[in-house]
């Protein structure tokens, strides 16, 4: 009886929130389209918190959220950030985090991805950054909560030029420089 009172009272506090349709601004190939999140992104009433955002919970069991805030850090080019959150917990202890941040010109210049299995007995997190000499990326492993190691930071120098990223903008993985689209 007590389980069957716990099955209805998750059954309850399942939900979902959203203020914009992701699957929308999905281009044919499944990739996000960024100037299409931008220029949505543009269209909210300028606030502390603009952000578009679809929100999935079902207790004990999976939390899905994609987020596209603005980003005004010091130290960081304005523009925008696009995070996708996939988690299992707290039953399975699966979590996959990525967070890709654009300049106002809608060109990726820092990608993260972050992942833990069986919470986080194995974890692995990868950035790449792209700077005015070429990319940085920083890799960092855990295995067992105490083995730990980095791979990085390892770098990719540019012939020339402040960015190799294409000046269509028209999705992700064309604005994303090559050696960010072959890391993820």
């Amino acid at each position: 009886m007590r389980l069957l009172g716990a099955l209805l009272v998750s059954a309850l506090v399942s939900g979902c929130a959203s203020n914009y349709d992701f699957k929308a601004a999905r281009g044919q190939a499944g990739e996000l389209q960024i100037t299409r999140l931008s220029e949505d992104l543009e269209k909210l009433p300028p606030s502390d918190d603009s952000v578009l955002y679809d929100f999935t919970f079902l207790p004990l069991l999976h939390t899905n959220a994609q987020l596209c805030t603005t980003v005004e850090k010091e130290n960081m080019p304005a523009g925008f950030a696009v995070v996708d959150l996939d988690a299992w917990l707290p039953l399975f202890g699966f979590v996959h985090v990525s967070i890709d941040r654009y300049d106002e010109s809608q060109q990726l210049y820092e990608s993260k991805e972050v992942d833990s299995y069986l919470w986080g007995l194995w974890k692995s997190e990868q950035e790449v950054v792209d700077t005015r000499h070429g990319l940085r990326q920083h890799t960092e492993s855990s295995f067992l909560w105490i083995f730990q190691w980095e791979a990085g930071p390892t770098y990719v120098r540019r012939a020339s030029g402040i960015s190799t990223a294409s000046s269509s903008g028209a999705t992700s993985n064309a604005a994303r420089p090559a050696a960010i689209s072959s890391v993820n």
